[in-house]
């Protein structure tokens, strides 16, 4: 995608994601600087073949402001381009405005949107909640995102709109009641849930002059998340509260951001699916250290270590659906 080249003697591009390339020659200082943005779109395309992702790329680079800012293009580029190949969700272009609906169950390829973690929580947040008491849906829980897209909102939209025989608008203020934090951003609001016009579609079309907007509001990890983020998450944690951790890396970085705290209660659980035993061990280790840690960097002894499963995000969810209801 960074790979971007231009044909001789013109602006065509020759290699390289196009739309990439368009958004990058319309930021302020494009002209003054295009050797030092050309020089780096090539330095991020050789380069993060030997990184762990592209977010470890930026980490060992973060002093290059070029290397920062066209890697966030490109993060903002390639994750609407992903949502637009969803397997939950598609465009339905019936109507005049294209709507975003839900992709039902495919015989031929086996994919069915049920078979998500997004449903096993929703049908443990769901349990008992009758329609007078939708407030009350999110009440139990909240989530932590490392991740930019903003799929789990539009999945539950769709959810509470269909089981409790409510409108879009309705569903997507029972939603915005679900407290999310995520520390590195997101590609933006959902427009059904925005508060400003700054919302983003679903896998949307953006020009170049949007998308820069989009990549603006992403961090990487190797940028300071702020200790105001910090806090929200360690006021998540109650006197006796349960750490449910899904397709997590379990990068240290992270994991700081949960402590110090005090709460002496507190059960952690996680994926680890084709994890060695090796690594599945550092992986405890690092919870038992950095999420159960109490002010002075002190750690607390735990009654029980973090225990992580050889399983899908979705079989946790569902080995694991009664203990989590309590």
């Amino acid at each position: 995608m960074t790979n971007i080249k231009y044909e001789e003697f013109g602006r065509q591009v020759r290699s390289g994601d196009s739309e990439l390339a368009r958004a990058i020659q319309q930021l302020p200082d494009y002209r003054e600087q295009q050797r030092n943005y050309f020089a780096s779109s090539l330095q991020i395309s050789r380069g993060v073949r030997g990184a762990q992702s592209i977010d470890n790329f930026v980490n060992l680079h973060d002093d290059n402001v070029f290397v920062v800012r066209i890697a966030k293009l490109a993060i903002a580029r390639a994750l609407l381009q992903a949502e637009n190949r969803s397997r939950l969700f598609a465009k339905s272009r019936s109507t005049p405005n294209p709507v975003i609906v839900e992709i039902p169950f495919d015989s031929k390829t086996g994919i069915d949107p049920r078979q998500t973690w997004y449903q096993t929580f929703f049908e443990i947040a769901s349990e008992g909640v009758s329609k007078q008491d939708l407030d009350l849906l999110f009440k139990e829980v909240k989530v932590v995102s490392f991740n930019y897209d903003g799929t789990l909102e539009l999945f539950l939209i769709n959810r509470v709109s269909d089981l409790y025989a409510v409108d879009v608008k309705s569903a997507s203020k029972i939603v915005e009641q679900l407290e999310i934090v995520r520390p590195y951003g997101s590609l933006g609001e959902l427009p059904q849930m925005s508060r400003t016009s700054r919302g983003v579609d679903f896998g949307a079309d953006t020009d170049r002059t949007s998308l820069i907007t989009v990549s603006e509001q992403l961090k990487t990890y190797s940028e300071f998340v702020g200790s105001d983020t910090q806090q929200a998450l360690q006021n998540m944690l109650s006197a006796k509260c349960r750490l449910v951790f899904l397709g997590c890396p379990y990068h240290k970085q992270n994991l700081e951001l949960f402590g110090p705290h005090s709460i002496t209660d507190l059960e952690i659980l996680g994926t680890a699916l084709g994890v060695s035993e090796p690594n599945k061990e550092a992986y405890v280790e690092r919870l038992n250290i950095e999420v159960r840690r109490r002010p002075g960097n002190t750690t607390l002894r735990a009654s029980r270590d973090a225990q992580l499963f050889d399983a899908s995000c979705h079989k946790l969810m569902q080995d694991w659906k009664e203990r989590l209801k309590d």
